[in-house]
């Protein structure tokens, strides 16, 4: 069962805009273009073998899940530390939300989508057989973005999609003695969509800074007053 959601943030200004209620959505397409840890090549795939992609445009947005087995002695959240680095997150910052009271926001269209309809959930790790690939064939681009290598595991994601297609900028790039467009993650228009209140009443924000780590896991310990929520 999850009980909370760890956003990892590199910068406090990304933390602090949580906070106010605002979600800062990059295309699933824009993950392509990050180093391995960040980015994933397969983002929006339909195939584990071959880079088709469908629903690569849609704005994704990505947080670390806690479970009830992830909670030491109530308030210390154990957090695999590998997505911690690959974020490069070590003196970053974590935003912590109990996870029933930001599903209620999203369940009752707390969430602003300029009328798109929202889909959120856990992602599944695993290899995409064929028939999954004939599936999403004919699908409209959600199932899988929601499925990823399970070399991915240990980001243990819950994720929103918006079915509404980010806008798509090629710039053009002197290749070969001609100018050619091409596409990078900066080609890729972010979304950012807003909640009608501000979050800081059900979440906190934590630095990470200094937090205790072993090489595997970092140990963080909430308040007693997000406990309670």
């Amino acid at each position: 069962m999850i009980k909370y959601l760890v956003k990892l943030v590199s910068n406090e200004k990304y933390a602090d805009d949580l906070l106010q209620g605002s979600l800062f959505m990059n295309a699933a397409g824009y993950f392509h273009y990050l180093e391995k840890g960040q980015g994933d090549e397969c983002e929006a795939g339909i195939s584990s073998e071959v880079k088709i992609y469908k629903g690569s445009r849609f704005p994704i947005y990505c947080m670390y899940i806690i479970e009830e087995g992830d909670i030491f002695n109530k308030n210390t959240l154990i957090i695999n530390q590998e997505c911690i680095n690959k974020l490069q997150c070590q003196n970053g910052w974590a935003v912590v939300i109990p996870y029933h009271k930001f599903e209620y926001l999203l369940e009752t269209c707390q969430l602003e989508t300029n009328g798109y309809a929202l889909y959120w959930g856990k992602v599944d790790y695993r290899r995409k057989t064929f028939s999954d690939t004939k599936r999403y064939l004919s699908g409209n681009g959600i199932d899988n973005v929601f499925i990823k290598n399970p070399n991915y595991s240990y980001q243990k994601e819950f994720r929103i999609v918006l079915p509404q297609n980010c806008k798509i900028e090629p710039f053009k790039e002197y290749i070969d003695g001609d100018y050619v467009e091409v596409l990078s993650e900066k080609s890729y228009k972010p979304v950012i969509c807003r909640f009608k209140n501000e979050l800081c009443h059900i979440a906190e924000k934590y630095s990470l800074n200094g937090i205790k780590m072993d090489g595997k896991y970092a140990y963080l310990q909430i308040s007693n007053k997000l406990v309670a929520l």
